[in-house]
């Protein structure tokens, strides 16, 4: 069977993601189909999970091995305040294929999670909270806000950055304080 470039960078991408391709249902065909999201097509049957949880972790110990999420910027803040260190926001959307890869590349490397210990890391799902979003002028997703404690904006990456990048804009930020 001849495969598609694009339909293997499609599968890699979703295999990536965590979801399941059922390569025993694929099914060859001669016209040209749209790939939909659980159902057999020409991929066969694709099962994407269920969105992933944040889970808020408050406090860490030893090496941390994952980033402490906070879902509220007032909790986030009262935080900050106390340790008087910035607030990261990263607004983000289900649908975002680009705050997925920021999600399983940039935030689970080890030198990212051990940078991200300088922050207060705010969770901000922007379609659910559009106030804040335009607050910071948040135009498209992933965008990470930096403030200060008291709310003052600092910085802002938009767009997916690789950990290595994120590091240095990271940098830029503690410079500031």
């Amino acid at each position: 069977m001849k495969i598609n470039f694009y339909y293997l960078i499609f599968i890699l991408l979703l295999t990536s993601f965590g979801c399941d391709i059922d390569a025993k249902r694929i099914k060859k065909t001669k016209k040209k189909s749209k790939t939909t999201v659980g159902t057999t097509t020409v991929l066969g049957t694709v099962t994407i999970p269920e969105t992933t949880t944040i889970v808020e972790t408050h406090t860490v110990t030893g090496t941390p091995t994952q980033i402490s999420w906070y879902t509220s910027l007032d909790e986030g803040e009262r935080v900050a305040k106390k340790k008087n260190i910035p607030i990261m926001l990263s607004f983000c959307g289900d649908w975002c294929i680009y705050c997925k890869l920021l999600d399983t590349i940039t935030y689970k490397d080890k030198d990212v999670i051990s940078m991200l210990q300088n922050f207060v890391c705010v969770r901000i799902d922007a379609g659910k909270n559009l106030e804040l979003a335009k607050k910071y002028m948040v135009t498209g997703l992933p965008t990470i806000v930096f403030i200060k404690p008291d709310r003052t904006k600092v910085h802002e990456i938009i767009g997916f950055r690789q950990p290595n990048d994120f590091i240095l804009e990271a940098k830029k930020v503690l410079k500031v304080k």
